[in-house]
């Protein structure tokens, strides 16, 4: 697809051990350690042509993918877990918490019915390697084991979750260039930024799902609750 990914070398099946070796390309390249380095405004703009190649492809994440699919069931998958653990660690928290949840059905919905593009997944900005030298410019996303098939503006979400608002409203603006550059289509800006706070809800909620695991005191708990209520809002 000449998206600027690592190439495939070689692939090497050990059938005595059942172990599949998946032989990359050494790639070049500086990580992103601060979303608002100029190298963001790249990797912004790298999701946008991304996406427009699948979006162009849509058998490439239909309904025969081997990729998990951003439906229904994935963005309600973590409620009950998450009202449980919050109940375990910060039963000062419960009420709100519940109360939030009862407004989150609408958001799945929101989120589920979304233009289907691949989905990295886990893209954050140190997961994202930047080669300035070359020329083109090449953007390098590593780290795909939680691709799927789901919305466009899922790793944007995740992209940005990280920077405060000044910067994501810059980052959301270039993505909006790169997409209105490559075709991709997008909601209204109002509808863009409900989307991408729903995302993040679901997000946080996946987080809270996995207090326990992580150990997390009851004031991070407490915390994520007060975020996810913030988010809530904003959908």
């Amino acid at each position: 697809a000449d998206l600027g990914t690592a190439q495939l070398l070689a692939v090497h099946r050990n059938r005595s051990t059942g172990r599949c070796w998946l032989v990359l390309e050494f790639v070049e390249g500086t990580v992103i350690e601060n979303p608002a380095d100029q190298l963001a405004v790249e990797a912004v703009a790298w999701l946008a042509r991304m996406q427009s190649r699948f979006l162009s492809h849509p058998a490439l994440v239909g309904a025969d993918t081997e990729l998990p699919r951003h439906d229904t069931a994935f963005f309600s998958s973590p409620v009950e877990e998450a009202r449980r653990q919050v109940a375990l660690i910060s039963p000062a928290s419960v009420g709100r918490f519940g109360e939030l949840l009862d407004r989150y059905e609408p958001v799945v919905e929101l989120l589920a019915t979304q233009p289907r593009s691949l989905v990295h997944g886990g893209y954050i900005p140190w997961h994202v390697f930047v080669d300035a030298s070359a020329d083109p410019l090449r953007v390098t996303a590593i780290d795909w084991e939680l691709a799927a098939a789901g919305s466009p503006l899922f790793d944007l979400a995740y992209f940005t979750d990280w920077a405060d608002a000044h910067v994501q409203d810059r980052l959301h603006h270039a993505y909006r260039l790169a997409a209105e550059a490559h075709g991709v289509p997008l909601p209204d800006r109002e509808s863009m930024e409900r989307i991408i706070s729903g995302l993040r809800l679901h997000r946080t909620v996946e987080w809270l799902s996995k207090s326990v695991a992580r150990r997390y005191p009851p004031t991070k708990v407490a915390k994520l609750v007060r975020r996810a209520e913030s988010l809530i809002t904003g959908t």
